[in-house]
């Protein structure tokens, strides 16, 4: 199977983002066939989440997975344990449930012994025949004998397509997983696509339609409360529209959840001020005005808590929790509004207030990675990227700029001290380009790393003396757009530049057209972006190949030498001349020749950025 990002795994890859939030193209998007039959749970990983591609089926399992492909996928008891209908097959087998389904239907029968054989690896043409039979069609249909009748029939159906075992060969999870996938698009012996017999919504073109199935088994909005415990383990974490390795959840972040396909959303977005209006204002509010912009109310605990019963009347100072597409999940009040927040500004914007007089709404990028408007009244002028101090309580909210006496010195290599001075251990740091642009940092990034003048921008201490937040100005490089530069085109004359760079940045192709400045870059190559703060491209600089001998999610090697990964690696495969964004766990150094692109020399020393991989055959042809 093919490992890059095909059509339809991008379509669900993009129904994810429809979730996640804008720039939210999953990193780890998998093969089409496995990430669909795993989100509809009809394949499931193990207690990692690791699916096992490579191992053989057996008959077992095969009766598990026409199960979870049918009608009648929610009869058996997650243990499948109840029955005995085979003298090899107990009551207590953890398949008995599934295997009694699957004879019942006749979509598998057992040995003229009485046995079922439930740990036989299964083979093609038996995997075949059953899914013809779960199919509805009987031997009567079938031209020919077993095996070829059946063989044929699902090759006619779709069902073997881009499936490349042949008669006699046992089926692995990878195969009856590209099996089930053909399966769900496949017709009946009714004419009615399976897909569609199973309830899913189905595209245009008679596939499963992603999105619908998506939302359909969403679970939300939530507002977490503290030491908030899922109801499952996710495996996947979107914060705020990005991937995410953490799936703790603080006080009043609001999440959303699907079960089936492990996956977790959580947004920290906050909006505070006045409420100017509610609409409608008897009955229960479907949306609110928030210091001049309307907000859609999401929840029944949100449209309570702004409602006349709950007291919260016109002028009331809120905090709104937003979630999904910006609404609101849930409604801060009182005593719960107050709080401090440092950060950078990322926008300032003046415009009319009710009474007639202006207001200011500041975008503040937070030390905690939330950015949060803050509404000021009157006309302030804060200068994108300055480091700045917001007070939020029940009367309204101010904001001030900050600044500290830079600091010179080195983080010891446990991440205790910075030089003389203590860490808190809840230490948290931004880093930030100037123009607004801000990423949080672990701590650990940044062990033994010296901070020289300039690198410091802003630092606070806590209660005991000890470092508790650090702004730093360009420390990690991690602020800079990384890209894959696919084309240079070049079109000056003697009297006029006139370039255009065409980029693949996070899967996504954009293009800049430059007539003022030639920049040092060549392409298919790896490049680093600096926007300024109205987002036109200030810098490009290449940044530094090397030949990959292996590569994990933290580490990669080159020789006898190891360097980082960076937790936002790009990964880009070769394809009929094409470069496609894939995930790092599908490529394998031995079928293509990596190269890493990395910032070269910086404090945090040499991270790899991104990831190029061409098939060795091509580089051997």
């Amino acid at each position: 199977m093919k490992k890059r990002l095909s059509a339809l795994a991008l379509a669900l890859a993009l129904a994810l983002a429809l979730l996640a939030g804008p720039c939210a193209l999953p990193a780890a998007a998998e093969d089409a066939a496995v990430e669909t039959v795993r989100a509809l749970g009809i394949m499931t990983g193990d207690e990692n989440g690791e699916m096992r591609l490579e191992e053989n089926v057996t008959r077992a399992q095969f009766a598990k997975l026409l199960t979870a492909a049918s009608a009648f996928r929610d009869e058996v008891t997650p243990d499948g344990a109840g029955w005995s209908l085979y003298k090899d097959v107990k009551s207590g087998h953890w398949a008995s449930g599934y295997i009694r389904v699957a004879a019942r239907e006749g979509w598998m029968i057992g040995y003229t012994d009485g046995t079922f054989r439930p740990e036989n690896p299964i083979t093609l043409e038996e995997c075949c025949a059953s899914a013809l039979r779960l199919l509805g069609y009987d031997s009567a249909s079938l031209a020919g004998s077993f095996p070829w009748a059946q063989l044929d029939k699902a090759a006619a159906l779709g069902l073997r397509k881009d499936l490349a075992r042949q008669q006699g060969e046992i089926m692995t999870r990878g195969d009856c997983a590209r099996l089930f996938y053909n399966l769900l698009s496949a017709k009946n012996a009714s004419g009615q696509r399976h897909a569609a017999a199973l309830g899913y919504s189905l595209t245009a073109s008679g596939e499963v339609d992603y999105t619908a199935f998506l939302y359909e088994n969403l679970r939300g909005p939530f507002v977490a409360a503290a030491e908030e415990a899922l109801p499952f383990t996710p495996l996947t974490v979107y914060r705020d529209g990005k991937p995410s390795g953490s799936a703790a959840l603080a006080e009043n972040e609001v999440y959303y959840y699907n079960t089936g396909l492990a996956t977790l959303w959580v947004y920290t977005g906050r909006v505070s001020g006045k409420v100017e209006a509610v609409a409608p204002e008897s009955g229960t509010p479907t949306a609110v005005t928030v210091d001049g912009k309307s907000y859609r109310v999401d929840s029944s605990a949100a449209a309570y808590r702004l409602s006349a019963l709950s007291g919260t009347a016109k002028g009331s100072y809120v905090t709104l929790l937003l979630g999904m597409n910006g609404t609101v999940a849930g409604v801060l009040t009182g005593e719960a509004v107050n709080g401090l927040y440092r950060g950078v500004v990322q926008s300032c914007v003046q415009s009319a207030a009710p009474d007639g007089g202006l207001r200011t709404a500041v975008g503040v990028f937070c030390m905690d990675g939330v950015v949060r408007t803050f509404t000021l009244r009157g006309a302030a002028n804060f200068r994108t990227g300055r480091a700045v101090l917001a007070t939020v309580t029940e009367g309204g909210e101010n904001l001030e700029l900050i600044a500290s006496p830079g600091i010179v010195d080195r983080f010891d290599d446990a991440m205790t001290r910075l030089g003389g001075r203590k860490l808190a251990s809840d230490l948290l740091i931004l880093d930030t380009d100037g123009m607004g642009g801000a990423v949080t940092v672990e701590p650990e990034r940044l062990a033994g790393v010296y901070l020289a003048e300039g690198d410091v921008l802003y630092y606070s201490l806590n209660a005991a003396g000890a470092l508790d937040s650090l702004i730093l100005n360009d420390v990690t490089g991690d602020t800079w757009t990384y890209a894959f530069l696919t084309e240079v085109r070049d079109l000056s004359t003697e009297h006029a530049l006139n370039v255009t760079y065409t980029y693949l940045t996070d899967g996504a192709v954009k293009s800049f057209h430059s007539t003022s400045a030639l920049y040092p870059v060549e392409a298919r190559r790896g490049i680093a972006i600096r926007y300024d703060a109205a987002g036109a491209v200030e810098r490009m600089l290449p940044l530094a190949a090397l030949e990959l001998d292996g590569i994990g999610n933290r580490t990669a090697v080159s020789g006898n030498r190891s360097y980082p990964v960076s937790d936002r690696v790009q990964v880009y495969l070769l394809e009929n001349g094409a470069y496609f964004q894939t995930a790092l766990s599908a490529l394998d150094p031995a079928g293509y020749r990596l190269t890493g692109w990395l910032t070269a020399g910086g404090k945090t020393g040499d991270t790899v950025r991104m990831v190029t991989a061409v098939p060795r055959s091509i580089l051997q042809a």
